[in-house]
């Protein structure tokens, strides 16, 4: 009744994006982008079949301002998008930042109380992160499903023996993101539970630090402190590394994936 989604997380805020009105318009700016995009090489082709065996010149004049035709819409086209896909942005910001102050509100005094100022101040930046990733991902959702839709019809059409190979390239790009996900989701998880504590531990620290001085405890102090340091750094090696190996997988799958398209699209012409 409020206008607000009923399911949370990246559910809600695809559900949102849907109901903003903003999703007809930026799939129509995508769709015209990528029609833009398919006038060069149509061009092109146009050019080297057409006007070069032929020598015709009227073709040649009218292709040319057809070309800058396309040079000087594709910049207005993108400009819309990206207008489009600002507000849609901002709309979504908006909304997470609400969702956070309306669930934050009604938590008991004493939540507060066992948390210290380092402690929520790390949650509320780690909010904050979360929400720019959220709202990223549902936008480039958006474009990509866009774009996936369009050009999966178009290869299905003219061929579709090439759409199965594609379809099975991207099935094996979509297994690397499975396999590593549980990883990934656990390394975060740690991730955040180490800086928070280590942001907690510092924020006592600097709001005791008589205490720590009168007591002679600096060097008990910087030892635990240490040793929270050492653990966040050993996670976030473990989240480097998770990540050079997925981007290693991936580059192989991108640079595998023209090579066995081309060859398979030269056996089809041969064949």
């Amino acid at each position: 009744a409020d206008g607000r989604p009923g399911r949370s997380g990246l559910a809600g805020l695809v559900q949102l994006a849907w109901q903003s009105g903003q999703w007809g318009r930026i799939a129509l700016a995508c769709l015209a982008l990528q029609a833009l995009g398919l006038g060069l090489p149509l061009l092109t082709g146009a050019l080297v079949d057409r006007v070069l065996p032929t020598a015709d010149h009227g073709l040649a004049t009218l292709l040319a301002l057809s070309a800058l035709a396309l040079v000087l819409a594709h910049p207005l086209v993108g400009l819309l998008r990206g207008r489009l896909l600002l507000d849609l942005r901002e709309r979504l910001d908006a909304d997470l930042g609400r969702r956070l102050v309306q669930h934050l509100m009604p938590l008991p005094y004493s939540y507060f109380v066992r948390r210290t100022a380092g402690d929520m101040m790390t949650r509320l930046q780690g909010n904050t992160v979360i929400r720019q990733i959220l709202s990223a991902a549902v936008l480039s959702g958006l474009m990509d499903t866009t774009l996936l839709i369009s050009y999966a019809a178009l290869l299905a059409w003219r061929s579709p023996g090439m759409a199965v190979a594609v379809a099975l390239l991207g099935a094996l790009q979509l297994a690397v993101f499975v396999l590593t996900r549980r990883r990934r989701m656990e390394l975060l998880s740690r991730s955040q539970s180490a800086q928070s504590a280590r942001a907690e531990y510092e924020s006592l620290l600097l709001a005791n630090m008589e205490t720590v001085k009168s007591s002679g405890a600096e060097s008990r102090v910087e030892a635990h402190w240490r040793e929270l340091f050492d653990n966040s750094l050993a996670i976030e090696r473990d989240r480097g590394w998770l990540d050079a190996v997925t981007d290693a997988f991936g580059a192989a799958l991108r640079s595998a994936a023209p090579l066995a398209l081309l060859f398979y699209g030269v056996d089809q012409v041969l064949g």
